[in-house]
């Protein structure tokens, strides 16, 4: 067997046994990624066989991509639409809205549900981000199911499923990076 699958080998022993011994997911990742791709580069330069990473110089592709990542104008507004959803919340206008959609909809069985699921399209389509959404409807719609005695399950279910919509409804920012 090759060093390079005796490498790959030890790279996830050594991430599992970091995740079982209670370290962060992010450091575990970045830091055993980075000591092992550190350690072929090194095996690399005394004559061994690792595979792609033969050089320093292939390093530095990464820093280009983690560059490219952070240059992204599409990842910017994801804080910003998650701070915008936090400002509705605390200003009451968020409440408000949810209210008078409860008024609209709640002659009907599930009402509130239904609201969840109609602020969750107008959100879709006005952002197309999944996670954002998601964060949103959570912090404006669980409070208010819960205290209409809707239950926890059935309250993060219609949450996580009307944040989703966010793909599917134009203008999608997936549908927009795949075109």
């Amino acid at each position: 067997m090759p060093l390079y699958e005796y490498l790959a080998i030890a790279l996830m022993v050594s991430f599992i046994l970091s995740l079982f011994a209670g370290y962060p997911v992010a450091w575990t990742l970045s830091g055993i990624s980075l000591a092992f791709a550190a350690l072929g580069i090194l095996l690399a330069g005394l004559g061994y066989d690792t595979y792609l990473l033969t050089s320093w110089a292939k390093f530095g592709a990464v820093i280009d991509r983690l560059d490219g990542i952070m240059s992204n104008w599409v990842l910017v507004s994801l804080p910003m639409f998650i701070y915008m959803g936090l400002m509705l919340d605390n200003s009451g206008v968020a409440d408000q809205m949810m209210r008078n959609f409860v008024k609209v909809f709640g002659h009907l069985r599930g009402g509130l549900a239904l609201t969840v699921v109609v602020i969750g399209i107008l959100l879709a389509a006005s952002t197309g981000i999944v996670g954002a959404s998601v964060v949103l409807l959570a912090v404006l719609s669980m409070p208010i199911m819960l205290e209409n005695r809707y239950s926890k399950s059935l309250s993060s279910g219609v949450v996580a499923a009307s944040g989703t919509l966010g793909i599917l409804i134009p203008p999608s920012i997936m549908l927009v990076l795949m075109a």
